[in-house]
């Protein structure tokens, strides 16, 4: 049946190459945060269909971990963080399924057998009944306080019927009824990503991006992850390590989303996050037929990019200058910006000039302004482009006019060196 968003909140209720230096340890000392714009949203965007179908019930314990057991439901999708409660709180759920209290539902994606929401319950279940955590410790429940007489007991130490009214047995496990919501297969991609975001809406709260590997995990999500551990992005990050919260993946996504479709921004509407999840939901699966081809074009693109811009900006790239220097955190609308065409041989000529130019740029008022339209993205890019133009058009006349002096000339950062070291010698 159609479900409008109260019948949701019901829902969640009941639920390359290119010319480069190799970076620095240093470079790594502190990881960067990523400083967001704040989103103008487009009212026109916001008209797709977002209707969930579902269907809920109750479904046996024995049952459900059954089907889980021989893998005919999903506990392990690739998108699904891993197992992450600790020990006491795995106690204290045994103790509410054994005791008849209250439990949460459980809410699985009809499309792909997968969980929605309960991974984590479900998984202590199933470890409770094999008597082994994931991590292979042993299972044994401690530190109680209603079902005291089952302390120190195992899912095997449990008889297998009851003794008496009162005594707890593995039937009584097996037996337990747990509502269950499944959201059929007619269900819209945007429809589920917006469950997702209202049932994760809680105290272990998803983002954007890992909301977007729980909806559309596939080829175009692995090949994210991958990027995240570039050594150059990295060392951009100013991180030893691809980030826990994947706001390193979603600022990939960015530059492939961005590039794909706002070369010229034709066909642009709405917010970022909708135009992110429209790239990754359109090409989830990398367009299946060249699938291979396709994912090491994005990625020698990609590579290539990033290296040429650790060459001009080093350190300092996609922060934003200020009087007092640049700002220690990733600026999403320079981001955004300066994934314009840049070439090698543009690099070699101008990336001392292009290097000294970002105090410039940053003073604009496209982007002096942090808020995100279409309309701010297209000026920010056509700044950005032209003064590149203009940059690189300077510099290679500049090297002409050297060139025809025969005077030898160092470049800037070779200069200044030589300069220091002749400064020491003195």
């Amino acid at each position: 049946m159609g479900m409008n968003s109260h019948a949701r909140r019901a829902v969640v209720a009941a639920a390359g190459s290119g010319s480069w230096q190799e970076p620095s340890s240093q470079a790594r000392a502190e990881e960067a945060a990523v400083e967001e714009e704040e989103e103008e949203l487009d009212p026109a965007a916001l008209h797709n269909d977002m209707r969930v179908e579902h269907t809920t019930g109750t479904v046996d314990l024995e049952t459900l971990l059954n089907r889980a057991e021989k893998k005919r439901i999903n506990l392990k999708p690739r998108y699904q963080r891993g197992y992450i409660w600790g020990k006491q709180k795995a106690y204290r759920l045994i103790e509410s399924v054994m005791g008849g209290l209250f439990v949460p539902a459980v809410v699985t994606h009809a499309k792909v057998e997968d969980f929605v929401d309960g991974k984590q319950r479900l998984t202590t279940l199933l470890a409770f009944r094999k008597g082994v955590f994931p991590d292979g410790s042993e299972f044994r429940l401690q530190d109680l306080t209603k079902l005291t007489e089952l302390n120190g007991k195992s899912y095997c130490d449990l008889p297998e019927d009851r003794l008496s009214p009162t005594s707890p047995s593995r039937y009584d496990f097996d037996s337990r009824m747990l509502p269950c919501t499944k959201l059929l297969p007619s269900t819209t991609e945007e429809a589920v990503l917006r469950v997702y975001e209202d049932l994760n809406a809680g105290a272990e709260q998803l983002n954007k991006q890992q909301i977007r590997r729980a909806v559309f995990g596939g080829p175009y999500i692995d090949l994210l992850e991958s990027l995240a551990q570039h050594e150059t992005f990295l060392a951009i990050r100013a991180a030893k390590h691809a980030a826990k919260d994947e706001s390193d993946q979603e600022l990939i996504l960015r530059f492939f989303a961005l590039r794909r479709r706002t070369r010229t921004v034709v066909g642009f509407k709405g917010a970022m996050h909708t135009c992110l999840n429209n790239e990754i939901s359109q090409h989830r699966q990398l367009d299946a037929q060249g699938e291979m081809e396709q994912e090491a074009e994005l990625r020698s693109l990609f590579s290539c990019t990033i290296n040429l811009v650790w060459t001009i900006y080093g350190d300092k790239a996609f922060r934003r200058w200020t009087s007092k220097g640049f700002e220690k955190d990733i600026n999403t609308s320079i981001l955004r910006s300066c994934h314009a065409d840049l070439r090698r041989a543009q690099v070699h000529v101008a990336a001392d000039a292009l290097r000294d130019d970002v105090e410039g740029l940053c003073k604009t008022a496209e982007f002096l302004n942090n808020r995100f339209s279409a309309e701010r993205l297209e000026a920010r890019l056509r700044v950005y482009k032209e003064r590149l133009i203009a940059v690189v058009a300077a510099a290679v006349e500049e090297r002409k006019a050297m060139k025809a002096r025969t005077v030898r000339v160092f470049p800037k950062g070779l200069r200044k060196k030589l300069y220091t070291q002749g400064q020491q010698s003195l």
